[in-house]
């Protein structure tokens, strides 16, 4: 192992990273079981700090550190087993991945390779959000952050021992885990998914890992007792932290110093981690962690019915191609072949997206009428109006949050009033389509936001700086407007937010009518590859695939809106699907046109077809 080269085996550290691993596996096969467990990535980032760390001022302190040694070993680590799963997901591509997912799987094992894929990433989208599941490779970001690390660290550590004492260098490894972390806390808030993904705000947890070396702490009692604080920190993290918290702000600090805490109590014969199970585990842990993801994206897309037998079995297999790449690619000797498969990766992957997907007579697949379709929908939202009301929107274009004048009218009293998220927004079009043009629309939406004047439940995510915005601004705008029909639809949580309160405020400002719209039907990873894998050629969709939280919600919202008179609620979702033994058979196809481009946002066509058949009725009414 590559600590070795700083201090005896430390089985502790082993075991660290074996229950680092277990978590971030079983939060992505079923994040019910686990609602924290992509907190393990942190301790992974604690534990590589620690020992880049040791070997960085072993070097440094006996005038032996050789930067290109160090990067050639760190590359001998992480570069083959990772070149060597692009290339299989590469192979396994040509066969089975429409020209679109493949052009995205080049793109993105390019990014990978590269060690660029954090930024890829976080320029795409968000961690959590409902594309990942068609992403094979979005787990090597912190691959990416990681080397990125590797590559500054020691170069900025080696330059300033030729200016300053030892010493000196410690403690300014201090101060910047310090800083780091004041930092982390400040760029979550403001901006939360560049924070997820991005080296400047998971620096500090690595550098935290250095402290760990740098000062150890002398026990002066039971060195079990800090032990156990630091596994509760850890335990505590998987178990009562989610994907709804902002991450990595000042909560990641939990799992972060749980790793330290550990580390410091040097319990090499710990009853947790001491164990043959764990410590195998932690032998394989960088390659179970490379190979369970693509498992994970291989179920999502290509299994129907995902059940329990199924989950167990991608965990075994997930485990099992750990083991094998460890033993057969992380352990051989041959560094050519090992490089060869980098080179030929990266060609492969140029050649994919020089041929857009590699749509070649070669390619049987590429060749099937149901490319072009997937293609379509993959290209809809970006031949798409840019809509000018939407906050976050305002925010990309003029670096501050807003929308355009057009947006609200304050001279024209009544009318319509639409307030959403990025699902309203979506929905916008057809309310707009097939509204009389005498009727005045106000709109105002926020991807991500609740509409609501006050959240019953939730957590700090809810707080962001756009949510806030928006929702203060639609008050201002509706005491002003005074609409007749306030309009609202959201993506999902309705049950979280309170509508009692809500309803009643903008019945006290005078609006007539307050009609929210419930969710649609909303399928994972997408509805368009979900509908050409099963269903082309048809207007009914059965599948399991459909979300199971959105249609718990919808069913909460039917009890909900009884009790609130004053709320009329459609339910989208039992107008056009009906279920059987837990599958839903739902109408997605309207004027010859998916319902959904995405996972869930409605196309032109099933906005209008929302609209005429469900909303206009009760406005009329």
């Amino acid at each position: 192992m590559e600590w070795n080269f700083i201090l005896t085996f430390r089985t502790d550290i082993n075991g660290l990273r074996a229950i680092a691993v277990i978590a971030v596996v079983i939060f992505h096969f079923n994040n019910d079981w686990l609602s924290g467990g992509f907190a393990g990535v942190d301790v992974f980032f604690v534990i590589s700090g620690f020992l880049m760390t040791g070997i960085i001022f072993k070097g440094l302190e006996s005038h032996s550190f050789s930067l290109v040694r160090f990067y050639i070993a760190r590359a001998n680590r992480i570069v083959p087993a990772l070149a060597v799963l692009c290339l299989i997901l590469m192979i396994f591509g040509w066969f089975f991945l429409f020209n679109s997912e493949y052009e995205t799987l080049a793109k993105h094992v390019k990014g990978s390779l590269y060690f660029l894929s954090n930024h890829t990433y976080w320029l795409e989208s968000g961690y959590f959000d409902a594309s990942s599941h068609e992403k094979w490779l979005l787990h090597t970001w912190s691959l990416s952050a990681e080397w990125q690390f590797y590559i500054l660290y020691p170069l900025i550590l080696f330059l300033f021992s030729k200016l300053c004492k030892i010493d000196t260098l410690k403690l300014l490894v201090l101060i910047a885990a310090i800083l780091g972390f004041v930092f982390c806390i400040v760029a979550t808030f403001y901006w939360p998914d560049a924070a997820y993904f991005l080296l400047p705000t998971r620096a500090w947890q690595m550098l935290l890992g250095g402290v760990a070396f740098l000062y150890p702490i002398k026990i002066f009692f039971n060195n079990t007792k800090i032990e156990i604080v630091g596994w509760s920190l850890i335990f505590g993290s998987y178990f009562f932290i989610s994907d709804n918290n902002l991450w990595p702000g000042y909560l990641s600090l939990l799992p972060v110093m749980g790793a330290y805490l550990i580390i410091q109590s040097n319990n090499n014969n710990s009853k947790v981690t001491n164990n043959i199970y764990f410590q195998k585990i932690g032998l394989w842990s960088y390659s179970i962690y490379l190979w369970h993801w693509p498992v994970v994206v291989f179920i999502r897309n290509f299994i129907d019915d995902i059940s329990l037998l199924i989950i167990f079995t991608g965990i075994l297999v997930s485990v099992l191609l750990g083991f094998l790449s460890f033993t057969f690619i992380e352990k051989t000797k041959y560094q050519v072949a090992k490089y060869s498969v980098f080179i030929l990766t990266i060609f492969g992957s140029i050649f994919v997206l020089q041929t857009n997907g590699a749509k070649t007579p070669y390619r049987y697949l590429s060749q099937s009428p149901v490319n072009d379709f997937v293609l379509e929908y993959k290209n809809y939202n970006t031949n798409r109006q840019t809509p000018s009301c939407h906050v976050t929107n305002g925010q990309k274009v003029r670096e501050k949050f807003g929308v355009v004048d057009s947006c609200v009218n304050y001279e024209i009293k009544g009318g319509v009033f639409l307030w959403g998220d990025s699902h309203m927004e979506a929905l916008a079009y057809g309310l707009r389509d097939q509204f009389p043009a005498d009727v005045p629309v106000n709109q105002i939406t926020a991807s991500g936001c609740p509409s609501s004047f006050f959240i019953k439940q939730g957590d700090i995510s809810y707080l962001r700086r756009a949510c806030d915005y928006a929702n203060a601004l639609t008050l201002s705008a509706i005491s002003q407007i005074i609409p007749d029909t306030v309009i609202i639809a959201n993506k999902d949580n309705h049950q979280q937010m309170d509508w009692g309160m809500t309803v009643s405020t903008l019945k006290k400002l005078g609006v007539k009518q307050v009609i929210l719209v419930g969710p649609v039907p909303q399928w994972y990873p997408s509805l368009p590859l979900i509908y050409a894998k099963n269903a082309f050629g048809l207007e009914i969709l059965a599948s399991h695939k459909i979300d199971k939280n959105v249609i718990k919600t919808n069913i909460q919202m039917l009890e909900i809106s009884q009790l609130i008179p004053d709320l009329t609620y459609i339910d989208v979702i039992n107008n056009i699907c009906k279920e059987k033994e837990s599958i839903y058979s739902c109408r997605v196809i309207y004027d010859d046109v998916l319902l959904a481009w995405d996972y869930g946002h409605l196309t032109l066509e099933g906005a209008k077809f929302i609209t005429r058949e469900y909303v206009l009725p009760q406005i009329l009414n």
